[in-house]
């Protein structure tokens, strides 16, 4: 990306850690920097994790108790879900006993000092303690594949083990505005935070907002709320807002609240963060989470769903963005230009559309493509954005108008970052009617 202070800055990407995907991660270890972790993970996934030894932190997922409670039943519909109890039960006695009978509400935490006590210093110690058994791995069997890797690119810093998250984060909780009393709530759980911190230790709040908070004064409230507490840093998630669906408003905002949280050096990053993020290291985003599949969205109304696994999708690299992968087909054979030429689909298709969908339907094939085309676009930022925005308008030259849907993303993005000037909140570079859109109430 453009360089900050005269330095290039490179986004960290630290991926969500799904049982699935674990053979995935260890044949592209050099290709990340670290794991998203969830405080229901199961016991075969925390001793992955830690033996892997990359650096991780945990989402304390304090958000769910306030879901409504048919999103926190079993499959059976019948009761709640075994984790979600037990999460609760080493929180909070008042949680545990409240949400088998209903939604916990903020007026159930803020108005008792004890409550609010005890859910901080319970969920932080959950995280400190949910991995650390005591006893070492001497023998981590995933720790010469980092050395069989090493000449592909960067080598990410790793350990024998890890036991301990690089950050801990305070419960946080969904809010529609700075008016909702679970933005208090939230602000309460990141200030108390601070007191029950060890030597050492960082604490980094969640803002988990919706896109509405994106406007003023929400957002210059929430900069001086968050930004003038003693937090380390701080972790951004806009619910359900799709990185691809983002108007040159929202990506100003965002840039905007990035700059504003990121002053005095304290770290920001992103949650189910996409290409967009790594452009936003621009404007001081110091990483993003992402799975595998290279969703950039995920909202909290949709917890708990059971429905049909996810189909893989392909991710062209030129459009930034997944397709399914008869589709992605489609689009490559009417634009042949797109075709990606990383090393998976070179030695999966070599270029032959005949073969892309038999090749690309392989387990494992598509994530493998997708993190070798993240690790080249966060490389290619890093040192500078001119060479990716001619691409873009190269990209933008050869597609008809018939798929303007489909690119305008890339519009967007282009007439946002292209013209930007470092070290600017985007906020100054946005045309007239995104500003005023920005502006509005």
């Amino acid at each position: 990306m453009t360089p900050v202070n005269g330095k290039s800055r490179r986004s960290q990407m630290f991926l969500q850690a799904r049982r699935s995907d674990k053979n995935i991660f260890l044949d592209a270890l050099n290709f990340f920097d670290g794991f998203q972790v969830w405080a229901t993970m199961p016991a075969n996934m925390v001793d992955f994790v830690r033996d892997v030894g990359k650096p991780f932190f945990v989402d304390p997922m304090s958000y769910v108790f306030p879901l409504p409670t048919k999103q926190l039943l079993d499959k059976d519909g019948t009761k709640l879900k075994p984790a979600v109890l037990k999460l609760a039960s080493n929180y909070s006695d008042l949680v545990a006993s409240t949400i088998s009978k209903r939604s916990i509400k903020s007026e159930d935490i803020i108005e008792q000092l004890d409550v609010l006590e005890e859910l901080v210093a319970k969920s932080l110690q959950y995280q400190r303690t949910k991995f650390d058994t005591h006893e070492p791995n001497l023998f981590n069997s995933h720790y010469d594949k980092y050395d069989r890797l090493a000449g592909g690119g960067v080598t990410v810093p790793h350990e024998t083990t890890a036991t301990t998250p690089f950050t801990l984060i305070p419960p946080y909780f969904h809010f529609h505005s700075t008016e909702d009393s679970w933005y208090t709530t939230t602000l309460r759980c990141a200030r108390l935070a601070r007191k029950f911190l060890r030597s050492g230790e960082t604490a980094c709040p969640v803002l988990l907002m919706d896109k509405s908070c994106l406007k003023q004064p929400s957002l210059n409230r929430i900069i001086k709320d968050f930004g003038g507490s003693d937090a380390d840093g701080f972790i951004i998630w806009i619910n359900g807002l799709k990185e691809e669906d983002a108007t040159p408003a929202d990506i100003a905002a965002l840039s905007t609240l990035i700059s504003g949280l990121s002053l005095n050096g304290r770290p920001v990053y992103k949650l189910y963060g996409g290409f967009l993020s790594v452009l936003l290291s621009d404007s001081g985003l110091d990483g993003f989470s992402t799975s595998v599949t290279s969703k950039t969205a995920y909202s909290v109304r949709s917890y708990g769903g059971y429905g049909k696994a996810a189909q893989p999708k392909f991710y062209i690299p030129r459009l930034h963005r997944n397709y399914p992968i008869e589709e992605a087909a489609q689009i490559i054979r009417v634009y042949p230009f797109l075709k990606c030429s990383c090393f998976v689909c070179r030695e999966a298709y070599a270029g032959n559309m005949d073969r892309f969908v038999s090749r690309m339907v392989i387990p494992g094939c598509v994530e493998n493509h997708f993190l070798n085309v993240r690790k080249d676009e966060m490389d290619e930022a890093a040192g500078g954005s001119r060479d990716i925005f001619t691409r873009i308008d190269d990209t933008l030259s050869r597609l008809s108008s018939d798929v303007s849907d489909e690119i305008k993303h890339l519009r967007n993005w282009q007439s946002v970052f292209s013209t930007a000037t470092p070290g600017m909140p985007l906020v100054h570079r946005i045309p007239k009617a995104a500003s005023s859109a920005l502006t509005a109430m």
